[in-house]
C-alpha cells in the first residue's frame, strides 16, 4: 500500500467520526454567531451608539476586512504544513476573546464620550474577524482532505442546516434578551453568551482526527508566493472568470448591513425586531443550506451558485417593494439563501478547480480576489445611503449582482465537468 492509498484508508476510517464532530462544531459556532450577527444584531447595537449610517456600515466592512485580507498570508503560512488543526485551534481561541472583553467592559464603555465606544468596539471586533480570516484557509484545506469529495457538499450543507436551526434558537433568545433587559446589559449578555458557545464549538473541532496529506508543496518565501498568484489566473482562465463573477455578485454586501436598520426605521419597529429578522435570516440559511449541498454534489456547484445569485438580487428587489414588516421578512429569506449558497457552494467549487496540494493557494487567491468588493462595498453602501437613499443602494446592489450572474452563466464552466 503506497502513501496515497494509506492516506485514503485513514480518511475512510475516521470519516464518520469527522463528519459528526464537524457537524457539532458547526452547530455551536452558528448558535454563538447568531447572538452577534453582523447582519442583524450588531448594526442595531451600533445604531444605539451613533447616528451615522457610514459608521453602521463599517461593521460589515470590518467583517470583510478581517475575514478576507489575512487569507492570502494564512494560505502561504500553512501551504507546506502536513497538519493544519493546530493553527485553527490557536487562531480560533484568540478570535473568541474579544466577546468576553466586550461583555465585561460594555457597561462602562458606553458612558465614554464619542467616538470612543464605537472605536473600542470596532477594534475588538476586528480582532475577532481577523482571527476568523486566518482560520479559513487551514480549516477548509483540512476539510478538503478529511471529507470525501462527493460527500463534501452534503457534509457542509448539513453542517450549515443544523447550524442554522441552532441559530434560529439563538436568534429567538437574542430577541428576548434585547427586549427584556435595559441597554447595555442586554447586549453585554449576548456577547458573553456568544463567547461561551463559540468555545464549545472549538472544543468539538479539537476532537477532529486530521489525516496528513502525503504530498505537500515546498515552502517558498512570501514574495515568491505573492508573485505566483497572477500566474494562476493567467493559466486558469475559467477560474479567473469565476472570480470575476463571484466578485460582482458579492456587491450584495453593499446593502446587507442596512436591511434591518432600514426596516426598523421605515416601519417604526422596536429594536427587538432585529431578533425576528435574524430568525428568518438563519431559517432561510438552514432551509437552503442542505439544498445547495445536495444539488452541488449531484449536479455541480455552479448551479447552486447561479440560484443563490438570483436570490441575492431578489433580496434587494424585495427591500425596494416591501410595504410592511411581514413582507420585508422575505428580504431576509432571500439574503439568507444567498449567504448559504456563497458559504457552501463557493467553498466547494474552489476546491474542485485545483489539485489537493494547491488548495491553500486557490482558497486564499479566490477570497483575496473578491476582498476589495467585500471590504469596500459596505462603505460604498453607507455613502450612497447617507448622500442619496436606501433605495438607491438597493438598486445599485441588484444591478452589479446581475452583471455577476451574467458572467457566471456565460463565461464559467463547472470545473467538475472540465478535464484539467
Amino acid at each position: 500500500m503506497n502513501s496515497l492509498e494509506q492516506f485514503e484508508h485513514s480518511v475512510r476510517r475516521h470519516h464518520r467520526w469527522n463528519i459528526y464532530v464537524g457537524w457539532l462544531d458547526g452547530i455551536f459556532f452558528a448558535l454563538g454567531a447568531s447572538l452577534i450577527s453582523h447582519i442583524t444584531i450588531l448594526p442595531v447595537f451600533l445604531r444605539l451608539l451613533t447616528e451615522s449610517k457610514l459608521v453602521i456600515g463599517l461593521v460589515h466592512t470590518f467583517t470583510m476586512i478581517g475575514i478576507f485580507l489575512p487569507q492570502i498570508f494564512s494560505a502561504h503560512y500553512i501551504e507546506s504544513m502536513p497538519l493544519k488543526k493546530g493553527v485553527v485551534i490557536v487562531a480560533g481561541a484568540v478570535m473568541r476573546l474579544p466577546w468576553l472583553i466586550l461583555a465585561l467592559v460594555l457597561p462602562k464603555m458606553v458612558d465614554l464620550p464619542p467616538p470612543f465606544p464605537v472605536v473600542i468596539f470596532l477594534m475588538l471586533y476586528l480582532v475577532f474577524t481577523t482571527g476568523w480570516g486566518l482560520v479559513i484557509p487551514p480549516w477548509l484545506d483540512m476539510i478538503g482532505r478529511i471529507i470525501l469529495p462527493r460527500r463534501r457538499g452534503v457534509f457542509l450543507g448539513m453542517r450549515f442546516t443544523l447550524g442554522r436551526i441552532a441559530a434560529v434558537v439563538g436568534a429567538t433568545g437574542s430577541f428576548f434578551l434585547i427586549r427584556s433587559l435595559p441597554f447595555p446589559y442586554n447586549f453585554a449578555l449576548c456577547f458573553a453568551s456568544a463567547f461561551i458557545i463559540l468555545n464549545i464549538s472549538l472544543f468539538f473541532f479539537a476532537l477532529t482526527h486530521e489525516v496528513p496529506y502525503p504530498v505537500t508543496k515546498k515552502k517558498t518565501g512570501l514574495s515568491h508566493f505573492l508573485k505566483s498568484l497572477p500566474g494562476v489566473l493567467q493559466r486558469d482562465r475559467n477560474f479567473l472568470f469565476y472570480n470575476i463573477a463571484f466578485a460582482l455578485i458579492a456587491f450584495t454586501n453593499l446593502t446587507l448591513a442596512f436591511y434591518s436598520v432600514y426596516a426598523i426605521e421605515r416601519f417604526q419597529l422596536p429594536i427587538s425586531y432585529a431578533g425576528i429578522f435574524t430568525v428568518v435570516f438563519m431559517a432561510s440559511q438552514g432551509i437552503t443550506g442542505i439544498l445547495w449541498g445536495v444539488l452541488g454534489d449531484r449536479l455541480g456547484h455552479k448551479l447552486s451558485m447561479i440560484i443563490s445569485a438570483v436570490m441575492s438580487i431578489l433580496a434587494s428587489l424585495t427591500a425596494l417593494a416591501a410595504t410592511s414588516a411581514p413582507v420585508f421578512c422575505a428580504c431576509f429569506f432571500f439574503a439568507g439563501g444567498y449567504i448559504s449558497g456563497t458559504l457552501i457552494s463557493n467553498m466547494n467549487i474552489v476546491l474542485e478547480f485545483c489539485p489537493p496540494e494547491e488548495r491553500a493557494l486557490y482558497i486564499g487567491l479566490s477570497n483575496g480576489f473578491a476582498s476589495p468588493v467585500f471590504i469596500l462595498s459596505p462603505i460604498l453602501g453607507g455613502l450612497v445611503v447617507d448622500n442619496f437613499s436606501y433605495e438607491a443602494a438597493f438598486i445599485l446592489s441588484a444591478s452589479l449582482s446581475f452583471l455577476g450572474l451574467l458572467v457566471l452563466l456565460l463565461k464559467v464552466k463547472d470545473p467538475r465537468f472540465v478535464a484539467r
